[in-house]
């Protein structure tokens, strides 16, 4: 009986050690994924701060040329009169260096002396960049200078071309060329 009633001893200490220890153990794993928890927050606060912070030094935002920007709107699937519009406002926010003005001046001139910038209304970055041009030149100078009447009915001629409300041979477009004439022997 004696060795009865020590093997019944024996066992509950034995269970009532097992109970404490799995106590234990709970808490201990409790208190493990706490801070296991507590450290994947803060490295994940870390990285995003790190990356945005990252992202903000190593890669500033680099503006869109004029030329990309053309390209893309060219590339969209607006209609001719939406991509106009999104160039045409682009143009008006578009401030152009001195020499950018000289190259777009002579661009334009060229083409139209050149009879081409009405020639082909389908391709529509080389008439979105007509457009641009021909409407930074427009801006850039006073009233009443011939630059600026040239630039103004190039720029008519090609919008309303592009945009098919006017054509090659229509009085309006003819009318324009009379006047960029003009502009031009005043300019010579």
């Amino acid at each position: 009986m004696k060795k009865l009633i020590v093997l019944f001893l024996f066992t509950v200490l034995f269970l009532t050690a097992c109970g404490e220890n799995k106590e234990s153990v709970e808490e201990s794993n409790t208190q493990n994924a706490q801070e296991v928890s507590s450290e994947t927050k803060t490295k994940t606060e870390t990285v995003t701060e790190t990356d945005t912070d990252t992202d903000t030094e190593s890669k500033p935002v680099e503006p869109v040329s004029w030329q990309d920007k053309v390209k893309e709107v060219a590339a969209s699937k607006g209609t001719e009169t939406e991509k106009f519009d999104e160039i045409s406002l682009y143009a008006n926010e578009y401030v152009p260096t001195e020499e950018e003005v000289k190259e777009f001046e002579q661009y334009i001139i060229k083409e139209y002396k050149d009879r081409k910038y009405i020639m082909d209304i389908s391709n529509h970055e080389y008439m979105l960049g007509n457009i641009f041009k021909a409407q930074v030149v427009e801006q850039y100078y006073n009233d009443g200078e011939p630059m600026k009447d040239f630039a103004f009915d190039f720029f008519q001629n090609s919008k309303y071309n592009y945009r098919g409300v006017e054509n090659m041979t229509s009085e309006s477009t003819l009318s324009n060329e009379e006047q960029m004439n003009e502009a031009l022997q005043e300019l010579e």
